[in-house]
């Protein structure tokens, strides 16, 4: 979940995401991350905050995949 955009990319616009659920799963850490877990748990929280300010309805992160189909069954 981290962004690597070259610098002619362009990804700065207004989206709506009201009334949709966001489920990231099985959100990979980067080898950064085992010195720090800090910094991963700092860009899901950006994430989640992207994400609630475009009005999604919920945020969740799944790292557990064997629980996926009674996450998804909700809502």
């Amino acid at each position: 979940m981290q962004e690597e955009l070259d610098k002619v990319t362009v990804r700065n616009f207004p989206i709506s995401l009201k009334n949709i659920r966001i489920i990231a799963v099985n959100v990979v850490k980067l080898s950064t991350d085992n010195v720090d877990p800090r910094r991963y748990l700092g860009r899901l929280d950006e994430w989640r905050v992207r994400v609630q300010k475009a009005g999604a309805a919920e945020w969740q992160v799944v790292n557990d995949l064997d629980h996926l189909d009674r996450i998804l069954k909700r809502g």
